[in-house]
């Protein structure tokens, strides 16, 4: 029982660096985030803010630039008789067509400002990178802060970890807390001279390895049990760390690494960011078409 914080404290020490070969993390945040939409939306709305404010702010500035080459299109290309809520050829190509390029382009070249160049480039003394990839250590703060309070929470972790369904090697875990119950007995064994006698000149050495074995699947029987607990579920998610887990990760991988872990999840719907502003280019354009006269 004395060993009992020492035991845990071990093992939860060694489940920390192997973290990784227990629990496929990747398989557990894509499912969760397959199995809840809103969690993905919070974690681009957060991860992406200021990515989104730049695509917000540079479509204006892009758009009042091609509305102003739109305007002297206009000016040296106008239909010749112009009667009012008529649709003309150059009011067509002129508006609506512009409209499509222009909101669609402007959107997909926001997009690719935030997420390109990968590595840095340096021209001429200025180095470009991809807006969002310039944020890494701001970015893996919020994602791993989400990740671990809202996805891999202790509790999803010790079910993962106990039933071992994402690794290749379930028994992973097992063979962990029997290395250090193997240990502790072999302590607790040792620890006083009433147990120490008895282990020499009492029990044989094939009945200390059956008692030991059947120690150690005894405890690990409990264990289940026992990491359902509400403390002890608290003590794990103190002792696993996982949101500083995953940032330390996060700031150490390669910046094409890190740009291929988060890019996938705004990648999805970019084409919708570019359809959109598309087609109010068109709705808007077809407005002017039929209004501008």
């Amino acid at each position: 029982v004395a060993l009992g914080p020492e035991i845990t404290q071990d093992v939860f020490a060694e489940v920390q660096d192997k973290v990784e070969s227990l629990v496929d993390l990747t398989q557990l945040v894509q499912h969760h985030f397959e199995q809840h939409k809103e969690v993905l939306v919070e974690m681009f709305i957060q991860c992406g803010y200021q990515e989104l404010t730049f695509i917000r702010n540079n479509g204006a500035t892009l758009g009042f630039a091609f509305g102003f080459l739109q305007m002297l299109v206009w000016i040296l290309w106008h239909p010749q008789s112009e009667e009012p809520l008529h649709l003309t050829t150059q009011g067509l190509v002129v508006f609506p067509v512009f409209g499509l390029v222009v909101g669609a382009m402007t959107n997909a070249l926001s997009l690719k400002v935030c997420f390109e160049p990968i590595d840095p480039v340096t021209i001429y003394g200025i180095t470009f990178q991809g807006l969002f990839l310039q944020r890494q250590r701001e970015v893996s703060a919020v994602y791993s802060r989400l990740v671990a309070t809202q996805v891999l929470t202790a509790q999803r972790l010790v079910e993962a970890i106990l039933s071992g369904s994402s690794v290749e090697n379930p028994s992973k875990f097992r063979e962990i807390t029997a290395k250090h119950y193997r240990r502790a007995f072999d302590k607790v064994m040792s620890s006083s001279a009433v147990t120490a006698f008895a282990s020499r000149y009492m029990l044989t050495d094939e009945d200390l390895e059956a008692m030991k074995e059947d120690t150690v699947v005894g405890l690990q029987d409990l264990m289940p049990r026992v990491m359902h607990e509400q403390e002890a579920s608290k003590y794990f998610e103190a002792s696993i760390g996982m949101e500083q887990t995953l940032r330390d990760k996060m700031l150490q991988l390669p910046t094409r690494d890190f740009e291929g872990i988060l890019h996938p999840v705004f990648k999805e719907d970019e084409w919708k960011l570019v359809a959109v502003g598309g087609a109010l280019g068109v709705i808007i354009g077809f407005l002017q078409a039929a209004f501008v006269n």
